[in-house]
């Protein structure tokens, strides 16, 4: 008896696609409630703040993320192995939540004054 190939299929490339509208959209569609933390604040602290840079940031890293995805789906049908892909979804994952997280809580999207 065989045993099934565990495999993601396409998913990837979905989650690649949806990575990459979604930091577009919030970059340049201006959906910056999607960000974490950011629809709580007050207008006197969302005032404090640069959205704009932050914006940029998040574009920059849900595109790369996108990428990596798409990248590993690739790499994993080329290579007939779908275990590349599911190592690169469980690797790209917290590396870019926690990148996110160093880049997004920096004072440098802090306003002066």
């Amino acid at each position: 008896m065989q045993r099934a190939k565990r495999t993601m299929g396409s998913s990837l490339y979905f989650i690649g696609i949806f990575f990459i509208l979604l930091g577009l959209a919030i970059k340049h569609l201006k959906w910056h409630n999607a960000i974490a933390g950011y629809n709580t604040l007050s207008e006197k602290e969302k005032k404090k703040i640069d959205i704009n840079k932050i914006a940029t940031v998040f574009r920059n890293i849900m595109v790369a993320m996108g990428l990596l995805y798409i990248a590993a789906q690739l790499a994993s049908l080329y290579y007939k192995d779908a275990s590349i892909a599911e190592i690169a979804f469980f690797i790209i994952t917290p590396v870019g939540a926690v990148l996110s997280i160093i880049l997004l809580n920096s004072d440098k999207f802090r306003k002066n004054g």
